[in-house]
């Protein structure tokens, strides 16, 4: 989990706004359900998309489409997250799909599952899916799954088999003791297929992705691979034994050994406009961070680390260590492309103070090693900023949580979560409809949302999961985000934040508002209530 805090909070706050409305009411296409669609009777194609996954997310991967029709339909490739999306006509399907390399585990030659129709615009490509399809076509077929892809016949008795074949597979994963998500009940046997959810290296409990991970480290165990344990299953075999999680596995959630991480702020002094050395003076010291943003090469970085200031008002030097002690960036001033020593400052416009950052700014290229950026705000006492031309590290104080730990205000969370919504079916310009939303949140951090989008385009219900490197609580960076906000699934969107969930809190820890960006439309709670 991390951090995933604004670069820059108050300056670009105007433009993540501007950009989020402009998402808002554009409509992304990308998980748009035909059947709801604005009027004119729905579009020619659907953009069909989901998780590549084997608990991990698969980036890099092939997703090839072949549909009854038998029109080409151009193969995609998955992405950093695991997600893909295809545009496919409607005329075509059904669809089955089928994924290869990437970051495909060795021993799994392929992934399949099966896009039914284009009302279903979430379908995911994991060991579940392909294990259900297996068995269905086994039993439907007659033929192995990867010879059904080359010359797929029997597409209705295929398509009619899968929901028991799902089924099967559930209840042989439960026999052999894996731990079923709740979001797999017996009532939504298809939940592997059509559920959406974040994949995560280390998925949290109760989870689609925690199963996934849970029997990949069974195979492992095993000595075995997946195309083995396809061919047993498929075969009538059983699955192999699940591994019993070790008591300080942080994937048990009775004993999470990592700690919840929090940073406090900065005590800047009494000074809110100092000059250039004394802003130097009071900032020259080693301040701890929380390193929440890393380049997928350095994990050793993320976590606590140290911001070290110093040098003349001539020549400063700044030095950023990661969680791990390591070096990530240790640069002078002297001989910058640029450089900016800029103190904090306080102006009245006649209506209340109005508080200026000062930065500290070195410039000596675009490299991790030679560009460092930081910020520090006096009234707050925050410290944020990032390393490298493009941000690919980023910092700061000021966290109330973050780690994969779960912090304890799930305690007080747990439970349903309802509000009211507008929504308009029918495109941005209305008419608009109240509806109800709901979010379910478990002790463990695990968010299940339910309801409507703001346009009807979002695909739910859909899972996220506190448990990454991409949430965290800090204060409300503007008075509409309440004194406190947590965002979970953080994605970074023109350096600002923009959680996948978003809860907005009082200064009692009072849960005032909830919402999340699900498809790129607008998903809220307002005037929530616990249930």
């Amino acid at each position: 989990m991390s951090v995933l805090s604004t670069f820059r909070l108050l300056p670009l706050t105007g433009l993540f706004g501007t950009v989020l409305l402009v998402a808002a009411c554009g409509g992304d296409s990308n998980d748009n359900d035909p059947a709801t669609g604005g009027g004119g009777g729905g579009p020619e194609a659907t953009s069909l998309s989901g998780s590549v996954a084997v608990g991990a997310p698969v980036n890099g991967a092939t997703v090839q489409v072949t549909c009854r029709s038998g029109n080409g339909v151009a193969s995609v490739t998955s992405a950093v997250n695991g997600g893909y999306t295809a545009q496919i006509p409607n005329a075509d399907f059904p669809c089955i799909l089928r994924v290869t390399g990437g970051d495909l585990p060795a021993g799994v030659a392929a992934l399949h599952s099966f896009a039914p129709s284009a009302s279903q615009a979430t379908v995911n490509v994991t060991p579940l899916t392909d294990l259900a399809l297996a068995l269905a076509v086994t039993v439907q077929d007659g033929r192995g799954l990867a010879a059904w892809f080359q010359d797929p016949d029997n597409w209705d008795a295929v398509s009619g088999g899968l929901s028991t074949a799902a089924g099967s597979l559930r209840t042989r994963l439960d026999d052999a003791g894996y731990s079923l998500p709740s979001s797999w009940p017996g009532s939504q046997l298809m939940a592997p297929f059509f559920l959406a959810f974040t994949p995560s290296a280390t998925p949290a409990a109760d989870t689609l992705d925690r199963l996934l991970e849970d029997l990949q480290a069974a195979i492992d165990a095993a000595a075995s691979d997946y195309q083995t344990v396809l061919a047993n299953i498929t075969g009538g075999g059983a699955f192999p034994d699940p591994v019993e999680p070790d008591p300080t596995d942080p994937t048990d959630p009775t004993d999470p050994p990592t700690p919840q991480g929090a940073v406090a702020s900065a005590d800047l002094g009494d000074n809110a406009e100092p000059s250039p050395s004394e802003f130097l003076s009071v900032i020259s010291r080693t301040w701890p961070v929380a390193i929440y943003d890393v380049p997928a090469e350095h994990p050793e970085w993320y976590g606590e680390g140290s911001l070290t200031i110093g040098g003349t008002t001539d020549n400063w030097t700044v030095t950023l260590l990661g969680a791990d002690g390591g070096t990530i960036v240790s640069q002078s001033a002297d001989g910058a492309i640029t450089r900016a020593l800029t103190p904090f400052s306080v102006t009245d416009f006649g209506f209340g103070p109005n508080y200026m950052s000062g930065q500290v700014f070195i410039n000596q290229g675009t490299a991790i090693t030679e560009f460092v950026n930081t910020f520090l705000e006096w009234d707050t006492g925050l410290i944020e900023g990032s390393a490298g031309g493009n941000g690919e590290v980023k910092f700061r104080n000021s966290v109330l949580a973050y780690g994969e730990g779960v912090p304890d205000i799930f305690d007080d969370l747990a439970g349903t979560w309802t509000g009211s919504a507008q929504v308009s079916c029918s495109g941005p310009f209305g008419p608009f409809t109240t509806v109800t939303n709901t979010i379910t949140i478990t002790e463990q951090g695990k968010f299940t949302l339910a309801g409507q989008t703001q346009l009807c385009g979002g695909v739910l219900p859909r899972e996220n999961q506190w448990g990454g490197k991409d949430d965290f609580l800090i204060p409300g960076v503007e008075e509409s985000d309440g004194a406190f906000l947590m965002q979970v699934d953080a994605q970074d969107l023109v350096n600002v934040s923009a959680g996948q969930v978003q809860i907005r809190f009082d200064e009692t820890m009072a849960v005032i508002k909830m919402s999340a960006w699900v498809g790129g439309e607008l998903f809220e709670l307002r005037n929530v209530a616990k249930q």
